[in-house]
């Protein structure tokens, strides 16, 4: 009777409070699928490249959003203080490791950071035909899982420890300092990679010409030393001439000119290959470096550096779309039936409310006093008429449904036997 007599005080017994926080996640999930589909959208509109030097026929385009698969490579590379490979970017974090001791006897890890290091160095994008430059490399999603990791733990030397540490491990006695762990990442190079960004013409497009005119100049200098080396020499003091002049030497004589004269020769090929070589070199590498562009982080879209392809990027999207959408799904149930579930429960009871106002007030009671019922009305529901009498006192006063779970009468709490009585 306390249960039905006690009013739902407020629209706040409507509402629950674990259902509307699922429904509030839900929601965000569901915005979270929405900007996950918008990247996927936009990922669809990257023009997809299949080597740097094609992008000349869409150097009319420009800026545009393309997709590039090549190397990562670095001019000057920077060295892993861990390990000592060539990087391109990297950064060392060092903590100082501590033991600490709970006063319950619990013992737990403390870390304190020391130091942190971040070195970058200028990227390019390179493939089998031509090279560009990389800008906001550090700023793009999915660097994270490109770089690789190194850790070393360096355990404690107690002995050499400094003053600064003598004191703080007295100070503080309840922590031990186990060692030091120092986490470096870094992007190697010669990394193969896909970039989706903005292509630009670059601005240093001139000084980039200057240097492969002046690198042409040098060769074909080389060149032409090498064709005057190898061109006989006429009456003016060369070595054919002067064995042309001197018929009348003898046979000893003509053959070790012969052989100098060979010898001359194979030197001069010798020196026309190694020079022919080199400006092949130097022409391979102006053409790596004679791309003008550079592909940087767009103003408005997607900016990748990952090492799947254009398709599997696009899968791995959608598959994270689809996930996070059956989790705002799976929210969004669950607090649906959460809410209404407490409001069924909240309306349940208001109406039982109601229905006891309606006893009181149909009895002449306002509600100053609870024991006072209806004539003829069940005492324990207060809703249906009693037509069960108690035996051991004779006492009428509960209906059918209500008897089946009691044992004694609810008015003088004799025990005794229930009869039903049916009334014409």
């Amino acid at each position: 009777m306390a249960q039905l007599s006690d009013r739902p005080s407020s629209w706040m017994n409507f509402l629950s409070v674990g259902g509307l926080a699922s429904l509030g996640v839900s929601a965000a999930l569901f915005q979270l699928s929405k900007l996950q589909d918008g990247r996927i959208f936009e990922l669809d509109r990257a023009q997809l490249v299949e080597t740097l030097a094609h992008i000349a026929q869409l150097e009319h385009m420009l800026p545009l959003l393309v997709a590039v698969r090549g190397r990562i490579t670095c001019r000057e590379p920077t060295t892993c203080q861990l390990n000592g490979t060539s990087v391109v970017m990297r950064e060392l974090v060092e903590e100082e490791v501590y033991f600490k001791e709970h006063p319950s006897g619990r013992t737990t890890q403390e870390n304190f950071e020391v130091r942190r290091e971040r070195e970058q160095r200028e990227a390019f994008l390179e493939d089998r035909t031509g090279s560009i430059r990389l800008e906001n490399l550090e700023h793009a999603a999915g660097l994270t899982g490109v770089m690789e990791v190194k850790q070393e733990f360096r355990h404690a030397d107690l002995l050499q420890e400094t003053l600064m540490q003598a004191m703080l491990s007295k100070a503080l006695k309840s922590m031990v300092r186990h060692g030091v762990r120092i986490t470096e990442r870094y992007l190697p190079v010669d990394t193969t990679v896909t970039v989706v960004g903005e292509l630009v013409a670059d601005c240093v497009t001139s000084s980039v010409v200057g240097s492969r005119a002046s690198r042409s100049a040098a060769v074909d200098s080389s060149q032409q030393t090498s064709q005057k080396q190898q061109q006989p020499s006429g009456s003016d003091g060369s070595p054919a001439a002067a064995v042309a002049a001197r018929p009348a030497m003898g046979s000893r004589d003509a053959a070790l000119g012969t052989n100098i004269a060979s010898a001359g020769n194979v030197a001069a090929t010798a020196t026309a290959t190694a020079v022919a070589a080199a400006g092949a070199e130097l022409i391979g590498q102006a053409a790596l470096q004679a791309l003008p562009y550079t592909l940087r982080m767009p103003a408005r879209g997607p900016f990748h550096v990952t090492t799947l392809t254009l398709p599997q990027l696009r899968t791995s999207l959608e598959r994270a779309s689809i996930i996070i959408r059956a989790f705002a799904w799976g929210f969004g149930l669950l607090g649906t039936v959460l809410v209404v579930r407490k409001a069924a429960q909240a309306y349940h009871r208001l109406q039982s409310h109601r229905r006891f106002q309606r006893l009181l007030a149909s009895s002449g009671n306002n509600g100053e006093d609870d024991g006072v019922r209806g004539p003829g009305t069940c005492v324990v529901c207060l809703d249906r008429n009693s037509d069960i009498v108690f035996s051991g006192c004779g006492h009428m006063c509960v209906c059918n449904a209500c008897s089946v779970s009691l044992q004694k009468c609810p008015i003088c709490r004799v025990a005794s036997q229930t009869i039903r009585v049916f009334r014409p």
